[in-house]
């Protein structure tokens, strides 16, 4: 899991340094009436429309194809060759304890939802052993939560963004991803606002 948590911070790194510029930044500062570039609780990023950039440059970082594979940074294409997971989304990082489990994905706005090749409008990492989607929370800063933040449980991460955002950290969105509220997520927000 160290490892993991290791390879997800490199990964973390490469999307945020591709988001000034990209598409992504414009339409979340669009979107949340502010660029949040900057914001340490958000730490949005943006993951280039190819096949193969994170892929090969968590290579070049001594990543083996079997951690890019364990860590849900990247998927087998049909040729067999490992491909990035994420292309052209924005990016947000799920982060629990202070470690990136892994990532939510926001497709390209200005691809039609009716095109099955854009695929859903968010996808997260699928489980690994850091992330597992029914027990993690998409949460922007949890240190509001244990600072008397009220938790406001949303349906996605951009409701979550725009609460806490617009409240000043007084009310914390918190949304399960892509699931209803699961036994272990509930838990989790009970230990974060204790």
């Amino acid at each position: 899991p160290e490892r993991l948590a290791a390879i997800n911070e490199v990964a973390l790194a490469f999307y945020q340094a591709r988001y000034p510029g990209s598409w992504a930044q414009t339409y979340l500062a669009q979107r949340f009436n502010g660029d949040i570039t900057a914001d340490p609780d958000i730490l949005p990023g943006y993951a280039p429309d190819g096949w193969t950039g994170l892929v090969s440059h968590l290579r070049r970082h001594g990543v083996t194809d079997d951690e890019l594979l364990a860590s849900g940074l990247a998927a087998t294409a049909s040729t067999g060759r490992l491909i990035d997971r994420f292309r052209d989304r924005a990016i947000f990082p799920i982060i629990h304890d202070g470690h990136v489990l892994g990532f939510l994905g926001r497709r390209n706005p200005t691809k039609p939802d009716y095109d099955p090749k854009n695929g859903p409008k968010y996808i997260n990492t699928p489980d690994t052993l850091l992330f597992h989607k029914r027990a993690q929370l998409f949460t922007v800063g949890a240190c509001h939560l244990t600072n008397g933040g009220i938790p406001v449980v949303v349906e996605g991460p951009a409701d979550a963004i725009a609460i806490t955002l617009s409240t000043g950290g007084r009310y914390v969105g918190v949304a399960p991803l892509g699931t209803n509220l699961t036994h272990e997520q509930a838990a989790q927000l009970r230990n974060l606002h204790a």
